[in-house]
């Protein structure tokens, strides 16, 4: 049959990049047809782009056509990848990526000072006063969030409710009745900013999320150079020191604690109180 012959000569002399296209769309047509978009159809539609076929989501319909070849390697590189996605079950919604605990939240109106900050405060306990200087050009955004917390008067009345000797004082988040003051605001983790842990230092506590530090700050009572930044952990941002009355804080570091409240430890038997915290021009 002479017509069969050509037809089969002209297959032959396809190239072979054409062939294997041909072989490919013939291969997937065998497959079985899925409407739906979200599951398997999604995958078989991301799977379909690589190799060079139109995949209408909405019908089961499937249409070849020709592309160039920089066009099928474009398509082939973005739909391997959705692919790959799909298939290992990676989320590609921005929005659940940007939910992610370790990714630094944008700056926000609350990150920016709404005046100018001062470089030093006094905090006044019932146990003694002490002064801390910020460190405003390392640690901007965490220096505006506890100044905020200040004027705010978040700070007036709440204790130094964790005391661990020879390692910090924490205050800033319960009152006398170990009740949790509300917040309203976290800032991004400054732990990068070349600050270590050392003694006398005052830093943001946080939970173990990276970027959840919000009112509550400790000073150190030594050198915790663990709770630094190291290439694969974030680290607990240092904003200010000690620059007056650390003998205030070894006596808050020496205290008689025990449980209380939510806290089976480490709480001051005698209530420490903050009774305010005031900016020093």
């Amino acid at each position: 049959d002479r017509s069969r012959s050509v037809s089969s000569m002209r297959r032959t002399n396809r190239p072979a990049s054409r062939r294997a296209y041909s072989h490919a769309y013939s291969a997937v047509r065998r497959l079985p047809r899925c409407r739906d978009p979200v599951g398997l159809g999604a995958k078989r539609e991301a799977i379909g782009l690589v190799i060079g076929y139109e995949y209408n989501a909405d019908s089961t319909s499937k249409r070849g056509y020709p592309m160039s070849i920089v066009t099928r390697s474009v398509l082939t590189l973005v739909a391997t990848l959705a692919a790959a996605a799909a298939l290992a079950g990676t989320p590609t919604n921005t929005k659940a990526a940007d939910k992610a605990p370790d990714k630094a939240p944008a700056a926000t109106a609350v990150d920016k000072p709404a005046e100018p900050l001062p470089s030093r405060v006094r905090v006044d306990t019932n146990l003694g006063s002490f002064t801390i200087q910020f460190e405003l050009s390392r640690a901007p955004l965490t220096v505006s969030n506890f100044m905020q917390y200040v004027r705010d008067g978040h700070y007036n009345g709440l204790l130094f409710h964790r005391v661990v000797g020879n390692f910090i004082v924490q205050a800033g988040g319960y009152d006398k009745s170990m009740n949790l003051r509300t917040t309203i605001r976290t800032v991004a983790n400054e732990s990068g900013n070349g600050l270590s842990n050392r003694r006398g230092t005052v830093g943001l506590a946080r939970t173990e999320a990276a970027h959840s530090g919000n009112a509550q700050f400790y000073v150190n009572l030594t050198d915790n150079e663990e709770l630094d930044p190291t290439p694969l952990r974030w680290g607990y941002a240092v904003f200010g020191k000690v620059i007056d009355g650390m003998d205030v804080i070894d006596k808050i570091g020496k205290v008689p604690t025990g449980s209380g409240g939510p806290f089976p430890k480490d709480v001051p038997l005698d209530p420490i109180t903050i009774e305010s915290i005031t900016p020093i021009p």
